[in-house]
């Protein structure tokens, strides 16, 4: 951060741009490096990267209401600069195609109504056909399709970046895995309010969906858990990556796993309740209570 507002006071955009990367490059998700990261487009005038940067953390946090505004802003900027017009009162007087302005007007929005969410899907599904390998207009169908609540159309386009990634973007893959399971809840509640057919039938089926449901947890829970592991291994000197580490062994059950994970993780103090508070969730599922200092039970409990 120092580097960076040295460089910004010097003039010197690249390595101010640098320096907030290279703190990217340990934790990807760090939504506020990646704000002051959009900051530095805007300032430098580079909308296109400043979009990207947006649409990073409305995939990492969907309800950071300023990045969907400063994305929305960014990429109206980015079209006006690529559609060559210049500096004016109003940019509509300057834009000969109407629909052009329309389209802004509407991307700026906080939310968006079907049918405007309809015709951004359709313009933003005819720069994909254009640029097929851009991983970003993928995560922005997705995202598009998400808000418009088909769930089968975001796993179809999220997973897509996954695939162009290479699965690379343990966020992505996240993604794909939380829909996943979302649409599984949902089929379960909407199988629940069917009254139609026999009660075998409707059982039979909600147990099905009911597996299917638990094995998509698992898998997001062995994502999670590998994610952070990763940037455990980048950074092993981490506290809190130690205690989110051992919050996800924990809620997978994992609790020998956990356990010193979460003893390293009582050292930071911002950690140090919550994580004093899983040990002693996961003392207590291994049997292993105290009283007045004696141990009440030394082996694990069967479970």
């Amino acid at each position: 951060m120092l580097l960076k507002d040295a460089a910004v006071a010097a003039d010197y955009p690249e390595i101010a741009i640098f320096a907030m990367e290279t703190l990217l490059e340990s934790d990807p998700k760090d939504v506020k490096v990646l704000h002051e990261l959009g900051r530095l487009y805007h300032q430098y005038e580079q909308s296109d990267k400043a979009v990207e940067v947006y649409n990073r953390i409305s995939e990492i946090a969907p309800l950071d209401l300023e990045a969907i505004k400063l994305g929305k802003d960014a990429s109206a900027r980015a079209s006006m600069k690529d559609g060559g017009w210049t500096e004016a009162e109003s940019y509509r007087d300057l834009i000969k195609d109407k629909e052009v302005a329309v389209s802004l007007e509407q991307q700026s929005r906080m939310q968006l109504s079907d049918e405007s969410l309809e015709e951004q899907i359709n313009e933003t599904f005819a720069r994909h056909e254009a640029e097929p390998q851009n991983v970003d207009l993928a995560k922005r169908l997705g995202l598009l399709h998400d808000q418009k609540e088909d769930l089968e159309g975001a796993i179809a386009w999220y997973q897509y970046a996954v695939d162009l990634t290479n699965k690379s973007d343990p966020g992505l893959v996240r993604k794909v895995a939380d829909l996943k399971m979302k649409q599984l809840e949902r089929q379960i509640r909407e199988e629940r309010a069917v009254s139609r057919g026999t009660r075998k039938e409707r059982c039979r089926s909600s147990r099905e969906k009911m597996a299917q449901l638990e094995t998509a947890k698992k898998q997001r829970a062995e994502i999670l858990i590998d994610d952070a592991r990763k940037r455990l291994d980048r950074n092993p000197t981490d506290l809190q990556l130690r205690y989110e580490l051992g919050e996800q062994l924990d809620e997978r059950r994992r609790i020998p796993d956990a356990l010193p994970e979460l003893q390293r993780a009582r050292q930071n103090p911002n950690a140090r309740l919550k994580a004093m508070n899983l040990l002693g969730r996961c003392y207590r599922e291994l049997g292993m209570l105290r009283s007045r200092g004696q141990a009440a039970s030394k082996t694990p409990r069967a479970r």
